[in-house]
C-alpha cells in the first residue's frame, strides 16, 4: 500500500512541474465521492455480480491538468468497496467485502469551455482488487487453496458536466463505466469472469490557478 501512496504522489508532482511550463495550463485538486453498482460479471459460483453485490461507495482525490479549453488530463486515487448481500453470506455475523483501490489516469474532451463544461473521459487504473472473509482487515476469500485477490487492469470511459462556481473553484458530476480485467480460469475458475462496475457522483476541483474564459 506504500508503494500504492509513493506511485500517486509522484504523479501529483510530475503534473504540477507539468503545469508550469505553460501560462495557459490550469491545475486543480479534485475531491471525489462517488455510488458504485456492479453491472456486469459473476462470481466463483457463476452468479451474477450484481445479485452478489450490494450497491458500494467510492472516495478519491487526484490533479486535474487542463493543458487546454478541451482538453485535460486527470491523474488519482480513490478506494471503493462493496458489501456481499446478506442472502449470499455463509455467516450473517460476518461483513464479507468487495475491495477495490485504484492507481487511476484519465484523458477528458470538453464538449465546449463556458461556465458549464460538458465532457467525455476515457482511461484505464492499476486495482490491486481482493475479497475479503469479513471487514477491510479481514483474510480473503479462498478458492481451491488461492486467495481471490489480483493485481489488474482496468479500464473505464464515461461522461461528466463541470460548473465554475468561480475562478478558483468548480463542481462536477460523472457517469462511468469500469470494466475490470480480472478473469483468471486457472486460480479461480471458469464462473469467475471479468466485472463491469458503473460509478456515478462528483466532488469538487480547487483549481490551483486562475481559469479564463
Amino acid at each position: 500500500m506504500n508503494r500504492f501512496f509513493k506511485i500517486w504522489i509522484f504523479l501529483i508532482l510530475l503534473a504540477q512541474v507539468g503545469s508550469t511550463s505553460a501560462a495557459d495550463k490550469k491545475s486543480g485538486i479534485r475531491i471525489q465521492a462517488s455510488g458504485l453498482y456492479a453491472v456486469s460479471g459473476s462470481f466463483i459460483d457463476s452468479t451474477r455480480m450484481c445479485d452478489y453485490l450490494d450497491p458500494g461507495v467510492s472516495y478519491g482525490i487526484g490533479v486535474r491538468v487542463r493543458l487546454s479549453p478541451h482538453y485535460a488530463i486527470d491523474a488519482g486515487v480513490d478506494f471503493g468497496w462493496m458489501r456481499v448481500k446478506k442472502s449470499m453470506r455463509e455467516d450473517v455475523s460476518k461483513e464479507p467485502l468487495f475491495i477495490f483501490p485504484r492507481i487511476n489516469f484519465t484523458n477528458l474532451v470538453y464538449f465546449n469551455s463556458g461556465r458549464v463544461s460538458i465532457y467525455s473521459l476515457f482511461g484505464l487504473s492499476i486495482v490491486p482488487w481482493r475479497f475479503t472473509v469479513n471487514g477491510f482487515g479481514g483474510k480473503s476469500i479462498r478458492f481451491e487453496d488461492e486467495n481471490v485477490q489480483k493485481m489488474s487492469i482496468e479500464f473505464h470511459g464515461g461522461f461528466g458536466i463541470e460548473l465554475r462556481i468561480y475562478s478558483g473553484m468548480s463542481i462536477y458530476g460523472e457517469g462511468v463505466f469500469h470494466y475490470l480485467l480480472c478473469r483468471d480460469q486457472f486460480f479461480f475458475g471458469e464462473g469467475f469472469t471479468e466485472q463491469g462496475i458503473l460509478r456515478y457522483g462528483g466532488g469538487i476541483i480547487l483549481y490551483l490557478s486562475r481559469i479564463n474564459g
